[in-house]
């Protein structure tokens, strides 16, 4: 045995002896006291048999896989506005019931109100005058024109015809805007009939699409004006997720690139979609770009993602380009120094290992992607006992790899 063995030899023993206490306080498997031997200087561990079995030292080989960049940007869910209606009143009065509250089911065409309004009974008075006045007219255009030729000027009877023409005018202008306002069609045409004398006071205000309702401060008796945004119904079987995204990372973004979102009020969810849109402006006050993904809920009645929801969204992209992949477990950090212990040779009696730096590409809380010159694919790595033998390596004064 030459002088240069017997020192590494021996600092491999004393190393082994001082730690092997530290680590079994830790509650990992204290390095054996015997069967190691370390060279330092050259990178390299040789453990035998018995001391590889005490560490239950395991490998792994190092695999190729494409390269995946992620982009981390916050999140916030929005209703589709295709999907989310705001329900407001087209005529002024007083609300006399309300039929939904907030959070309930509704669907397309049932009640959300009843409005009481004097304007309803006017409209319906012009109706009922307009058909009386097309009915006379109907009536005076057809002895017009019953009448022979001496007996009527042209000028009276072209007169009657534009009379009757303004009558049928206004009575189709009164029915329309009653149609509007959601008036049975039956009972129009018995108030234009003259069938009817009574008039409706209330109006129903119906909801123009199934979903959940949402409405601020409305109670029985208020007063309302045209316009005025009563309900809003959100039907939210599909939610947009708004992401904004920084600037320099928005040119590296497309359509179909995979995106998970985490939401603070979902804490231990997921939620995984394919991003579905990339606008291309720059909101000028924060620098940020948007991006959009769509997200589902499975039951639109009980949704579990609700507009306002935020959290953050991750953004992965996979390339052509390989990396090199291992383990996090398979990697020591010593200062900027990054390595891997790579099998070298393995027999019955003894295994050897070298020390190879490596440079990390990307790094998640499991895997590493990394470059290595002295790396290859399928190469066997240690992973468990790892962190026990890289404490031999660790330097008492940084010295700089090549990477």
């Amino acid at each position: 045995m030459n002088a240069s063995f017997r020192i590494y030899w021996l600092t491999a023993v004393v190393c082994v002896v001082g730690w092997s206490s530290l680590w079994a306080h830790e509650g990992h498997a204290p390095l054996p006291t015997k069967g190691i031997e370390v060279d330092a200087a050259k990178g390299t561990l040789l453990l035998t048999k018995s001391a590889r079995e005490a560490l239950g030292l395991q490998t792994i080989e190092v695999t190729q896989q494409k390269f995946q960049q992620q982009w981390l940007a916050y999140a916030k869910l929005e209703a589709p506005w295709q999907q989310s209606v705001q329900v407001a009143s087209q005529i002024s009065g007083k609300i006399s019931r309300i039929y939904r509250q907030p959070g309930q089911w509704i669907e397309a065409g049932e009640p959300l109100a009843e409005i009481e309004s004097n304007e309803l009974e006017v409209l319906q008075t012009d109706l009922v005058q307009a058909s009386l006045a097309m009915q006379l007219s109907q009536k005076l255009l057809d002895h017009y024109q019953s009448l022979s030729g001496a007996s009527i000027t042209a000028a009276q009877l072209q007169q009657a015809q534009l009379d009757h023409l303004s009558n049928l005018n206004r009575q189709s202008i009164a029915r329309w805007k009653l149609l509007g306002l959601g008036f049975d069609r039956e009972r129009l045409d018995l108030l234009s009939a003259g069938q009817t004398t009574s008039l409706q006071s209330t109006l129903a205000l119906t909801s123009p699409i199934s979903g959940r309702v949402h409405h601020n401060d409305l109670n029985v008796g208020k007063v309302i004006v045209p316009g005025e945004h009563l309900f809003e119904v959100d039907h939210l079987s599909n939610i947009w997720c708004r992401i904004d995204v920084l600037e320099h990372d928005l040119p590296q973004l497309q359509a179909g690139q995979s995106v998970e979102i985490q939401l603070n009020a979902l804490p231990d969810q997921s939620f995984a979609a394919p991003l579905l849109l990339v606008d291309g402006r720059i909101d000028t006050h924060q620098q940020l770009g948007v991006a959009w993904a769509d997200l589902s809920n499975v039951d639109p009645r009980n949704p579990k993602l609700l507009p306002g929801m935020f959290g953050q969204a991750t953004i992965r992209s996979i390339s052509d380009q390989e990396l090199l992949t291992l383990p996090s477990a398979a990697v020591a950090r010593d200062g900027a120094e990054r390595f891997v212990l790579v099998q070298q040779e393995a027999t019955a009696k003894a295994s050897q290992f070298i020390k190879r730096n490596i440079t990390v590409i990307r790094e998640t809380p499991t895997t590493i992607q990394f470059r290595s010159t002295d790396v290859f694919p399928g190469d066997l790595v240690v992973t468990v006992g790892a962190q026990q033998l890289f404490n031999f390596f660790v330097q008492s004064v940084l010295q700089l790899s090549p990477e």
